[in-house]
């Protein structure tokens, strides 16, 4: 077996990935192989031995019909292994002919064994990219049915003329999405027995799809296209560059008995990146100066490349008021048809700027792109090759970009990414935890249409590499759960099928169900969107929170870098009407999700290159010139000088600053962004529990601040190893922050679950499970606070006269707060049955009693959940109890004696008023007529929903200055509070 190390580089200077000792030893046991090529065209005319065997003359004569010498090495080598019958993953630059390489040996078989004759598909071309299909049919047609294949290609948007020519004229190519594959499989299934002849399966792209549930989705599909072709076809997977390939093949490689090899391209190109600083102390004025910028450096065609959506819209609308005119956006949240009408701009040279997000950052033929700007740090390594690449006239030339950058941290932070670049780093994906919410798709998939037997399912699930070690009992304890939510029915002979509910939550008429048919084939989450529509055309999508919490009919909106008036706003369908408006303003939308996710690996090259200094950045005069080396060194030297200063070692691996300004503690360390996300979630949770809700933290890959009073961030994390309690304090972290509510909506529909999914408890724990596997898993918290604790990380603590520029960066990132799933149902659910103090709920809820004693506040005035308050005589205590319940513990013996008045003669005093500020009433009346006369008070309070204040003393000859007050109290619960008054009087004086 070869033992070549596998060069994996896309766009880098001078750079080779060297794998580390782990991998090549897992890949040696696996009997991975490993091959790389230069990609220099070898000539035909050259080499015509080497050429004939591999290619039939047919496919060598259309080679020299599209101009081409020949190919490259990396394509003939990849050419090798396809001919060999190897699964492989070929990785490669974008514009290298990955296509062309997997495409030319198959193609060569399928002659060879006259699959033209066969009614069925051979080659089955997978994109998670629709809107890379219509190019990828002009592409493989261009070769296919020039020997005889027929081509076709199935996405959601295909139409349905050509749908139906599918099944009149089977193909023996077909390209298709993840999704689609999955309708064919579970709904469409005329078309399935046509799968029955596959033999290859190619998955374009497939980084996009690791660490993703459309790659889970993927992994179990191709394990059921085995089921129904019998075969163990070949799999062959088309990548950009990734950190670990071998992982990607392992994880796709499921059942599949065939060798293994990773195939690389050592192809380099150059590229030079220039860095501009702008200094603004406004907002408003940095995009000011950022698009006066944009406009004196671009050159049509120039990409502008932001991090968030809603960065794209409000640079559009900055470069927009300066006159720069032919600018437009493209990311995720415009419609398909906008976006290719933006791609065809950009082909024919018809636009000067895009602003795009990951959207433009590969894949899509767009034509000549002159420059790319980056706007601030892209964050990743990848994202930086992938992005500078998309510029110059070819492959190899030099790629020239720009980043403009308004702060030293994020020069550090570049300068890094280009470290870590030079060194052949490259950010690895791995897929962690069981996702039973996949699972559970996967069963009712495949029991949409037919009764089907759980072990058939089960079977296909172990033969998939996330769920190798799943076991039978967690296997059909989701069968079980399906049944009882009643999507899933179970016969007689254990097998099963889908319920008639199903078709409740997943419904063809989009008004009457829950959710859209088509969506529940697919994992691409649009859950929380609203669809803007202009005379039924799709524009584009809105974050439902920002439509709910902004939104309004009338408003204008700024999307695709066009502005629309706000026609109608329909709840039930999520659904805007615009048209189209010429006015000069327009609210620009936020979404949620745009966040990079900063690897530890960069945040602890960023200290490295802090704690170095200058002699750490001379390799970078391999991309930079000396003028931005010199800005780079001068960002570097000036965090430098502020841990001198304080007479302080700087952060590192071993060593923790704690930065104190106060009330806000920062914890300088190299965390990586998701360690620091856990753990922030974890100091809100306790620091919440010490000193209230306003508590909040503030998080990046470098640092962590809490904002809280008199706590120390530190002592509070080592306690919770020390006091074991690190699971429930996790748990319960967890299912307070921002992302859990997110993350429950994700999930719910697909187990079955509507309405409020935070009310069920199997849904709630799911999510939690994957939640906690999107932030890096509990190993590398607890390796974290375990460290912590046996002093293995160093402490070391600061009051600076000023803030570091670490600390005064992430000062500019609002506060993440509490999020409390909805603490109103959590009290009625303590509540049900049951009169509780303030301290017991508190104690039960985990919470501070400031917090549940407001939260109670608000609940008396609630017209779905009303609590009441009365007086225990008994204990001397105020509880709580639901006003639905007060008849039922009132009659309690627990609560019976707290509103049994002990004299039923006095005279008492009733004063109350009706509303805040308001004019006080007074009655008098004798304890047995509140007792045994209800018309008394009926006939006084019957008028009234709630009594903002009600006062109970005495009157008469016991009058005295003695009284007790309640408030809100809702007309249902008035005469059991004004008994409840009396006896706390009577009680207190006896």
């Amino acid at each position: 077996m070869k033992k070549v190390l596998s060069i994996v580089i896309e766009l880098c200077v001078w750079v080779h990935l060297i794998r580390d000792k782990n991998i090549l030893s897992e890949t040696s046991e696996n009997e991975t192989e490993y091959s790389s090529g230069e990609d220099v065209v070898i000539d035909i005319d050259e080499r015509p031995e080497l050429y004939h065997s591999l290619f039939d003359e047919k496919i060598l004569d259309l080679v020299r019909r599209k101009g081409w010498k020949g190919l490259t090495d990396t394509q003939l080598k990849t050419a090798e292994y396809v001919s060999k019958g190897y699964n492989i993953i070929l990785t490669a630059p974008t514009g290298t002919g990955k296509t062309e390489a997997v495409l030319l040996p198959i193609l060569n078989i399928m002659l060879r064994e006259k699959a033209c004759e066969e009614k069925g598909v051979a080659l089955l071309y997978i994109t998670p990219m629709r809107a890379l299909i219509n190019d990828l049919y002009k592409r493989i047609s261009w070769w296919a049915e020039k020997l005889g294949f027929i081509v076709s290609r199935k996405h959601g948007d295909t139409p349905t003329s050509e749908r139906i020519r599918r099944l009149r004229k089977i193909p023996h190519i077909l390209i298709i999405t993840p999704e689609s594959l999955e309708i064919d499989l579970d709904w469409s299934t005329r078309f399935r027995e046509y799968y029955s002849t596959l033999k290859w399966v190619v998955v374009d792209e497939v980084h996009e799809l690791i660490n993703t549930k459309r790659g889970i989705q993927l992994s179990i599909l191709l394990e059921r296209l085995r089921r129904i072709s019998g075969n163990d076809f070949q799999r062959i997977f088309l990548s950009a560059t990734v950190g670990d390939p071998e992982y990607i093949l392992r994880f796709f490689q499921g059942s599949s008995e065939r060798k293994r090899a990773v195939v690389s391209s050592n192809f380099i190109k150059r590229i030079r990146i220039s860095l501009e600083k702008i200094e603004s102390k406004e907002s408003t004025d940095l995009l000011n100066e950022v698009g006066k910028k944009i406009r004196e450096l671009y050159q049509p065609v120039s990409i502008i490349f932001v991090n968030s959506r809603y960065m794209a819209e409000r640079l559009h609308e900055h470069l927009e008021k300066i006159g720069v005119d032919k600018v437009y956006v493209h990311h995720s949240s415009i419609s398909r048809k906008l976006k290719e009408e933006i791609e065809d701009k950009m082909r024919l040279g018809d636009a000067n700027i895009v602003i795009a997000t990951k959207t433009l950052e590969l894949g899509i033929d767009i034509g000549h792109v002159k420059k790319v700007i980056q706007f601030r740090s892209p964050g990743q390594v990848t994202s930086l090759i992938q992005r500078i690449g998309r510029s110059g006239h070819g492959l190899r030339e030099i790629s020239h970009g720009t980043i403009i950058v308004d702060d030293d941290v994020e020069i550090i932070e570049i300068a890094s990414l280009i470290d870590l670049m030079l060194k052949g780093f490259i950010e690895r994906e791995t897929v962690r935890g069981v996702y039973r919410d996949v699972i559970a798709k996967t069963i009712l998939g495949m029991a949409l249409k037919n009764l089907v037997d759980p072990e058939e399912i089960y079977l296909i699930l172990k033969s998939v590499y996330l769920y190798k070690d799943l076991s039978y009992e967690d296997f059909m304890s989701i069968i079980d759960y399906l049944v009882k939510r009643g999507v899933l029915e179970r016969y007689s002979d254990n097998s099963i099928r889908t319920s008639g509910r199903f078709f409740s939550i997943w419904s063809f008429d989009s008004k009457s169900g829950v959710k859209s048919f088509s969506e529940f084939f697919t994992y691409i989450n649009e859950n929380n969107l609203y669809l803007v529509k202009s005379s039924g055309e799709f524009i584009g999508a809105l974050d439902e929170f920002f439509v709910y919490r902004v939104l309004r009919v009338g408003d204008v909106i700024r999307l695709s870098g066009r502005l629309w008036k706000i026609i109608r706003i329909d709840d039930s369908q999520k659904i805007i009407e615009v048209n189209e408006t010429d006015n000069a303003e327009g609210l620009i939308p936020i979404w949620y999700g745009d966040i990079v996710d900063r690897k530890r690996e960069t945040a602890l090259k960023f200290y490295e290159l802090i704690r170095r200094g200058e002699k750490s950045l001379e390799r970078l005069k391999e991309v930079v010139d000396e003028k931005n080396l010199s800005l780079i060194k001068s960002s570097v030297e000036k965090v430098r000088r502020w841990f001198r200063e304080n007479n302080i070692e700087i952060s590192n691996e071993k060593n923790l600053v704690i930065e104190d300004l106060g009330d806000e503690k920062i914890l300088l360390y190299p965390f990586g962004e998701k360690l620091a996300e856990l753990i922030g979630y974890v100091l809100l949770n306790e620091a919440m529990k010490k000193v209230g809700k306003n508590v909040g933290v503030r998080i990046n890959a470098y640092a962590i601040s809490l904002i809280a009073e008199n706590i120390d961030p530190v002592e509070m994390l080592i306690n919770i190893v020390r006091e074991d309690r690190f699971e429930q304090t996790l748990r319960n972290a967890l299912y307070r922050s921002p992302k859990i509510r997110d993350k429950i909506r994700e999930i719910q529909y697909s187990l079955g679950v509507t309405g409020n999914g935070e009310n069920d408890e199997y849904v709630l724990n799911e999510a939690y499970q994957q939640l906690l596997s999107e932030l890096g898993g509990v190993e590398a918290l607890k390796e974290f606070l375990y460290r912590l604790v046996a002093g293995e990380i160093k402490i070391r603590r600061i009051r600076p006269r000023t803030p570091s520029v670490i600390a005064q960066k992430l000062s500019k990132i609002p506060p993440t707060r509490i999020w409390l799933k909805d603490l109103s149902y959590m009290i009625y659910k303590e509540l049900k049955g049951m009169a509780l103090t303030v301290s017991e709920l508190a104690e039960i809820l985990d919470l501070p009693e400031d917090m549940i004693e407001g939260k109670l506040k608000e609940m008396r005035k609630d017209d779905f959940m009303p609590v009441v308050q009365f007086r225990d005589v008994v204990s001397n205590e105020i509880r709580w109890a639901l006003l639905e319940d007060l008849e039922n513990i009132v009659r309690d013996p627990l609560f019976a004696e707290s509103f049994t008045p002990l004299y039923t003669e006095d005279l008492i005093e009733i004063s109350y008023k009706t509303d805040y500020g308001g004019i006080s009433n007074k009655i008098i009346l004798r304890v047995n007529d509140v007792i045994n006369n209800s018309n008394v008070l009926n006939n006084i309070f019957d008028r009234y929903e709630e009594i903002y204040e009600l006062k109970i003393s005495y009157y008469g000859e016991r009058s005295s200055n003695k009284s007790v007050s309640y408030y809100n109290v809702k007309r249902k619960a008035v005469k059991y509070i004004i008994l409840n008054g009396i006896t706390y009087l009577q009680k207190i004086d006896s």
